[in-house]
């Protein structure tokens, strides 16, 4: 879609909106950025934000550093946050500075504040990233609430994504 439609809209929230090109651009930088983070293939990397156009380019940036995402609720109780984040051995948490509060200390966690990089990032290309995964990579893993009531992950692979995405066009 960006090289189609570079300039059109591809995100409105609120008063942000960004276009197609605009939305490439700051998710290859992010993954650029995740890279030198240690963002390999299938890291998982946990997004511990509100909606807003910030979370579409991390669940990007993650995706093109090679990484699968693992949505967390920030409302969730410390307690969950803290099993789910041992449970999905994170190593970095995206978020912003007016969550961490709601979220474990752990100090082999990176806690990257979103609202603290924004110039750091525009250091990074904004270049598209080589393709790392396949149709049977991660895109994200999904925290169930379990029938032993401990959340347990729920692996979604690229291929997975791919036929809902196209279920859904017919």
């Amino acid at each position: 879609q960006v090289e189609k439609t570079p300039y059109d809209l591809a995100l409105l929230y609120k008063d942000e909106s960004m276009t197609y090109q605009e939305l490439n651009q700051k998710a290859n930088q992010l993954g650029h950025y995740l890279q030198k983070r240690g963002v390999r293939h299938e890291t998982l990397v946990c997004l511990a934000l509100e909606p807003s156009i910030d979370y579409i380019i991390c669940m990007l940036g993650a995706l093109k550093a090679g990484g699968a995402y693992v949505p967390l609720d920030t409302e969730y109780p410390m307690e969950r946050l803290s099993y789910l984040l041992t449970d999905a051995k994170a190593s970095i948490v995206l978020t912003h500075s007016s969550l961490e509060n709601r979220l474990p200390v752990d100090d082999f966690i990176q806690f990257i504040c979103m609202d603290k990089i924004y110039s750091l990032l525009e250091q990074y290309s904004n270049t598209n990233l080589p393709l790392i995964a396949g149709s049977k990579s991660l895109v994200y893993v999904i925290y169930t609430s379990g029938t032993t009531g401990k959340p347990k992950g729920v692996m979604i692979e690229q291929q997975s994504v791919c036929n809902l995405a196209l279920a859904q066009s017919l």
